[in-house]
């Protein structure tokens, strides 16, 4: 079972910021938003398609425009090698 922790964050950010399509894709894309793994959250800012920033210190009053939330067993099933 994959562990959605701060090692895995920074294995993704990495990958996505050198997703060379990616950027093309993201450029016109700023926002700061939640991802929930289970009881796990994080607050990830994305300025013009590039992860600026990954944060677990997420409390009440961190801003975030929009959240995607599921159990882990739901993000390990998304995230698998097809």
């Amino acid at each position: 079972m994959t562990q959605f922790d701060s090692h895995w964050m920074n294995a993704w950010q990495d990958a996505v910021n050198a997703d060379a399509a990616f950027s093309v894709i993201g450029r016109h894309f700023t926002a700061d938003f939640l991802l929930g793994f289970g009881d796990d959250e994080y607050v990830v800012s994305v300025h013009q398609g590039r992860i600026e920033r990954i944060t677990d210190e997420v409390g009440v009053e961190t801003p975030w425009s929009f959240a995607l939330r599921a159990p882990e067993e739901s993000w390990e099933k998304f995230t698998q090698r097809i």
